[in-house]
């Protein structure tokens, strides 16, 4: 029995959740990307994983006939300012949760690994909030959202496109009291290399990292950077071009395989109720919420998404968008096209193994002083008030 090779497996666990002998597991690669592994002593050769699998049997495209777009912001300003964008899915996920249902997201684990995690408790829903680049560990999400539905609560789900796609394939049927969201998505780095950048930092400040933002609104929205809160007290902050693992992740040198070739581009390849991503050019529709505090573009695809937010509406500042509108278009590029592998992508995964996370950054990720010092400015206008003013209406030029 064989399942679907690196170069297309997006490792969204539904064939490890389906499997009822549990024959499979996930197991990282050479490169720290989870696939699955089948352990033929427990495998029956039942052909359920792979009838399973959203790659090797998709799903129905969903009808998005009836599909609205929204530009939107929490008004609750702790929401908001701990979001990346405009923290839609917190709010999704109180509301589920009040109405006794469990949400599903991504968090950030004290040993600074990324996973899904299904809690029941509003206080805990602070730790979705803000973007994790780097692939998430499902764990066992799947049968719990499986076992909330079949109890008959309420569930909300946010994951990547084919984390989605793995869910509903896993489920076979829809489920009206399931809420789907999901990210548009950039692609994702390897928990490796993720890992190996951790201890790359905690060695250079003698110190162990305690708080990570991966897209710290410091600088204001359009200028996010990693935040990194060390127990010495230290804080680190860069943007793009000079953080390694940013400037890594925006240059799509370290994604996984299937990433390159996604199987869920398009919108007729998207199954989730909701779609979200930032909404860069909120100037174009609606000047009053260009702010510079973080806007989130939400697709409602159906009645049932729909429904669910006109509930919820009063929780946002709220501004409708044409579904064909063009700025909202290049806002979703990612949500029509697959990352762009660099030649350097193999060799640095090959050198990380080799020559450790040093020697990645010696070859591939140096900072020139042209970098270190465009940095430093962008801090020095910050410091004196002219870039947050900057970023705010740039747009407008």
């Amino acid at each position: 029995m064989e399942l679907c090779n690196k170069e297309i497996c997006s490792g969204c666990n539904a064939c490890v959740a389906v499997c009822k002998h549990d024959a499979i597991s996930m197991i990282a690669d050479e490169e720290g990307f989870l696939q699955p592994n089948i352990f033929l002593d427990k495998c029956v050769e039942c052909g359920l994983c792979r009838k399973t699998c959203p790659i090797l049997s998709p799903l129905k495209a969903p009808d998005h006939s009836h599909q609205k777009l929204y530009a939107l912001h929490s008004k609750d300003k702790l929401i908001r300012r701990r979001s990346t964008s405009g923290g839609f899915f917190s709010v999704i996920s109180k509301e589920i949760i009040d109405g006794g249902g469990k949400a599903v997201g991504v968090v950030l684990n004290d040993d600074l690994k990324i996973a899904h995690l299904c809690i029941d408790d509003t206080d805990e829903i602070y730790r979705f909030s803000g973007s994790k680049y780097v692939q998430s560990d499902l764990q066992n999400c799947f049968r719990q959202v499986e076992q909330c539905l079949q109890s008959g609560h309420k569930c909300v789900f946010s994951g990547t496109p084919c984390q989605v796609a793995g869910l509903l394939s896993f489920l076979k049927h829809p489920y009206l009291d399931l809420y789907t969201v999901e990210v548009v998505c950039h692609g994702v780095p390897s928990p490796l290399f993720w890992e190996q950048y951790i201890k790359h930092k905690e060695n250079e400040y003698k110190s162990k990292i305690v708080a990570v933002n991966f897209r710290d609104k410091k600088y204001g929205y359009g200028s996010g950077v990693m935040k990194l809160v060390f127990s010495n007290g230290k804080v680190y902050h860069q943007g793009h071009e000079a953080d390694y693992f940013l400037h890594a992740f925006s240059k799509s040198m370290i994604d996984r395989r299937s990433c390159y070739s996604c199987h869920f581009k398009g919108m007729e390849k998207h199954y989730a109720d909701f779609t979200i991503y930032d909404g860069w050019h909120i100037c174009k529709w609606n000047k009053k919420m260009n702010d510079d505090k973080g806007t989130t573009l939400v697709y409602a695809h159906n009645e049932k998404a729909q429904c669910l937010l006109n509930k919820i509406s009063n929780n946002f500042v709220i501004q409708e968008v044409s579904v064909n509108d063009k700025y909202a278009k290049i806002d979703a590029v990612m949500l029509y096209r697959s990352s762009i592998m660099t030649p350097q992508r193999n060799n640095i995964y090959q050198l990380l193994n080799n020559n450790g996370f040093d020697g990645v950054v010696d070859k591939y990720l140096s900072v020139t002083w042209k970098i270190r010092f465009k940095s430093f400015l962008k801090q020095f206008l910050y410091h004196i008030r002219v870039l947050s003013l900057f970023n705010r209406f740039k747009k407008f030029l």
